[in-house]
């Protein structure tokens, strides 16, 4: 089967078979195709980003082939469902079906994913979020101190400099305070921009795109509670925003126009959003609406 835009499966990962300086060449084509616009948060942030990116290449407590089990394990964690901003649905119900096909989704393509795809995956998260290049051993580690870091939690255990963690606090504070509109539009074009391996372009998977949600949702805690009145108030928003698929053909516009559609009048939150894409994305990979 050729590989496509929808296919449930991960990307390619970086780092097969190739020497470093070609591997930096692919992330850094990939870095610029994502952040050519002048008013992302990469190009914003640009000097603080590269004072990161030179820190971790002096960095050599992960080796680029030596694979960290803690790391992954709170990475594996990250990736589970967050069903806390969704009211429960009934068994059976069309919201149910599309939770467990998301779940399953997740665990065919992530769960049981050999640690250098995970690795690769995690990367290119980052790489889309903040524009941070990130060599292969240390993607699990930078993640989980974003990952705490937006939620308050305590890094001390892991194992990298403080001026790094220091430096990473500065752009995670930033990142989180940045405009949703900025957040979505740079995601959107890197959807539109793809990925860089072994020179060639190459188009997100739907799978990586549950992933990156995920991540997303992970980092991005709400800060005030969002309440659904009902399932089918969370299927009509949804269906809203699979409308611009249905137009364009272009999986990118349900980013671009995510905050176009309201919830009894307010935009939602980063992570509200994200699972609402999730449920359009799962849409899309089926082919049709039930």
């Amino acid at each position: 089967m050729a590989r496509n835009e929808f296919d449930k499966r991960l990307s390619d990962r970086w780092d097969t078979d190739k020497d470093r300086k070609a591997s930096n060449r692919d992330e850094l084509d990939t870095r610029n195709r994502y952040h050519y616009d002048e008013e992302s948060f990469y190009q914003r942030n640009r000097g603080t980003v590269k004072d990161i990116d030179e820190m971790m290449d002096r960095l050599d407590f992960i080796m680029s082939d030596r694979y960290d089990m803690d790391m992954d394990a709170k990475f594996a964690e990250s990736l589970l469902d967050v069903n806390d901003i969704r009211p429960r649905s009934d068994p059976d119900s069309r919201l149910d079906r599309i939770e467990k096909q998301l779940d399953e989704l997740l665990k065919n393509n992530i769960r049981d994913a050999e640690p250098a795809e995970k690795q690769s995956s995690v990367r290119r998260w980052i790489l889309a979020a903040i524009g941070l290049l990130v060599a292969g051993g240390l993607g699990f580690a930078v993640y989980e101190i974003m990952r705490r870091q937006a939620k308050g939690e305590g890094d001390s255990d892991i194992d990298v400099p403080a001026a790094l963690k220091a430096k990473l606090q500065e752009l995670i504070d930033k990142w989180n305070a940045a405009p949703d509109p900025t957040f979505w539009l740079d995601f959107a074009n890197a959807i539109d921009a793809g990925l860089v391996i072994d020179g060639k372009q190459q188009q997100f998977t739907i799978a990586d795109q549950v992933v990156f949600l995920n991540l997303t949702i992970a980092t991005c805690p709400l800060k005030e509670l969002w309440l659904w009145d009902s399932a089918k108030d969370v299927e009509s928003n949804a269906e809203a925003i699979k409308k611009y698929f249905d137009a364009s053909k272009k999986v990118s516009d349900i980013y671009r126009n995510v905050m176009e559609v309201k919830y009894q009048g307010k935009s939602m939150p980063r992570a509200v959003a994200a699972k609402q894409l999730q449920m359009v994305l799962s849409w899309i990979l089926a082919g049709e609406q039930e």
